[in-house]
C-alpha cells in the first residue's frame, strides 16, 4: 500500500508532531496559566491536524480494498496501527544506515581506526603477541614515558578497532531485525485484508 498520498500524510504527521513538540516545550517553559494564546491555540490546532489526517488515512485504508468485503472500525484501526508500526521501523532502519555509513567514513578518515576490523579471539590473540613484542621493543625505554605510552597507545587501538566492530554487527542485527518486522507486519496486514 504504498499510495502517494498515504505518503504525503505521513510526512505531514511527523513534520505536524515534530512542530508539536517545539510548542510544548514553550508550553512547558511558560507553564500552563501564564503561556501565551497563541502558543495553547497553536498545540491545539496541531493536534486538530495531526487527528484529521490520521482519519484520512483510515478512509483511504478502508477504500482502497478492492473484493469488496466492508471492514470494521476495528480491522481500520488495527491495519493503520500496523502501518504506522511499519513507517517506525522504517524510520529506524534509515537511521541505523546512516549510522553505518558515518561509521564506514569514519574508518576510512582516522589514521587510528585503518586497523583491519577483528573478532574477538583475534583482538586478544593480537593483544598478547603485541605485549610480549613492545616489552622486548621497549625494554630499553619500559621504564620511560615513551615505553608506557607505545604500549597504552597498542591497546586502545586495538580496543577501538574491536568497538567499532561491534557497533557495526549491532546496527546490521537491528536492520535485519526490523525488516523482519515489517515483513511480519505486512503479512497480518495482507491477512486482515483477505479477511482470514
Amino acid at each position: 500500500m504504498d499510495d502517494e498520498d498515504i505518503i504525503h500524510w505521513r510526512n505531514l504527521i511527523n513534520e505536524y508532531k515534530r512542530h508539536l513538540r517545539l510548542l510544548e516545550e514553550k508550553l512547558a517553559v511558560y507553564g500552563k496559566l501564564e503561556c501565551p494564546p497563541y502558543i495553547l491555540r497553536g498545540i491545539e490546532d496541531t493536534n486538530k491536524n495531526i487527528d484529521r489526517i490520521e482519519q484520512n488515512i483510515r478512509v483511504r485504508i478502508k477504500n482502497s480494498n478492492d473484493s469488496g468485503r466492508l471492514f470494521t472500525n476495528e480491522d481500520i484501526d488495527t491495519i493503520y496501527n500496523k502501518w504506522v508500526d511499519i513507517w517506525y521501523y522504517e524510520d529506524k532502519i534509515a537511521i541505523e544506515e546512516k549510522y553505518l555509513t558515518r561509521i564506514k567514513q569514519s574508518i576510512g578518515s582516522e589514521f587510528m581506526l585503518k586497523l583491519p576490523i577483528l573478532n574477538r579471539v583475534e583482538a586478544r590473540i593480537l593483544i598478547v603477541i603485541l605485549s610480549v613484542n613492545m616489552y622486548w621493543i621497549t625494554r630499553d625505554y619500559r621504564d620511560t614515558i615513551f615505553g608506557i605510552l607505545l604500549s597504552i597507545l597498542v591497546v586502545i587501538t586495538i580496543k577501538q578497532t574491536f568497538d567499532i566492530n561491534n557497533k557495526i554487527k549491532a546496527a546490521k542485527n537491528n536492520i535485519i531485525e526490523w525488516r523482519a518486522d515489517i515483513e511480519k507486519l505486512e503479512r497480518e496486514i495482507q491477512q486482515i485484508r483477505a479477511g482470514d
